[in-house]
């Protein structure tokens, strides 16, 4: 019997029946409370992708951009805002990666200075307008390996906090840290 009705009971719950009133009166709830309201869900507007170009046409658009502004020796010229100098740079080859910042693409090219010998890393911005990518911006992303700035998870630029920027941080009222001075003769 206890069977039977183990099974009853399944039948009615499977059945959708999920309210069973046992003597007690439910309170009446007015029409417009009980409608149904339609759901209507609009589509997101999503802007068109637009697809990565393709590394080769990268590297040819920088290779060509480096070759039209080298002079006639075949050196790029670079201001270098941390030296205060132009640097003289030949190119030693384009890498194979390609990177988004903002609504450009960048890619990444290695130098060496034709003057102190030091590998220099430098990123183009491309932008491409209507399929036609030229560079529109060119920054010393590294020097001897050491990064001038660095990129978040979203492909902006961030400046690489130097030990000179920690020492003024830490010094107070915001003057120089104080330069270590060598020990005076006979102490």
């Amino acid at each position: 019997m206890r069977r039977l009705f183990v099974i009853f009971f399944g039948l009615i719950m499977a059945a959708g029946i999920t309210s069973i009133s046992f003597g007690e009166e439910k309170a009446a709830v007015p029409a417009e409370q009980n409608a149904t309201v339609p759901i209507v869900a609009e589509a997101p507007t999503v802007a068109p992708v637009e697809a990565m170009p393709a590394v080769a046409d990268v590297q040819n658009v920088v290779s060509a951009y480096v070759k039209e502004q080298s002079d006639e020796m075949g050196d790029y010229d670079i201001y270098d805002p941390q030296t205060q100098e132009t640097r003289e740079l030949s190119l030693i080859k384009i890498f194979d990666q390609i990177g988004k910042t903002g609504d450009n693409y960048f890619a990444c090219g290695e130098f060496t200075d034709k003057y102190s010998s030091e590998k220099l890393d430098l990123d183009f911005d491309i932008e491409n307008v209507g399929g036609k990518l030229n560079v529109v911006d060119v920054k010393i992303h590294k020097v001897n390996d050491v990064a001038r700035f660095t990129y978040d998870e979203k492909g902006n630029r961030m400046a690489v906090e130097t030990p000179e920027d920690k020492a003024v941080e830490a010094a107070p009222d915001g003057d120089m840290a104080p330069t270590p001075q060598a020990p005076a003769a006979g102490k």
